[in-house]
């Protein structure tokens, strides 16, 4: 016997009501200065995440692996940079010595 849900869009209207209710009561509830912390702590990680890392005076250096290359503080080398080499590009989108994030053109291949 299959079991009929009444009015299922009205409960999960509620449920989520429930949840912004709660959240807004939370916020208020919070003293300025702890709101004033997480604004502050949020745009901080905002930053981190849009910025990009600076790459301004960067002489040009031949590295002979990407580990060289990371432990002279060479990461990340972009193909305008002239230390850029595309033997040193694994997955040729211009950016050499990325770091590995995982998942995306990391798949076993066949021969």
């Amino acid at each position: 016997m299959k079991v009929k849900w009444p009015n299922l869009g009205r409960w999960m209207l509620v449920g989520c009501g429930l949840m912004v209710g709660g959240l807004v009561g939370w916020w208020l509830t919070l003293k300025d200065w702890q709101r004033e912390e997480l604004i502050f702590r949020a745009r901080w990680q905002i930053a981190l995440v849009t910025q990009s890392p600076s790459t301004e005076n960067r002489p040009y250096r031949n590295f002979k692996s990407c580990n060289e290359a990371r432990l002279a503080g060479y990461g990340s080398m972009r193909a305008d940079e002239p230390s850029y080499r595309s033997e040193l590009d694994y997955d040729g989108d211009g950016v050499a010595c990325e770091p590995w994030r995982g998942g995306r053109g990391w798949r076993w291949r066949l021969p």
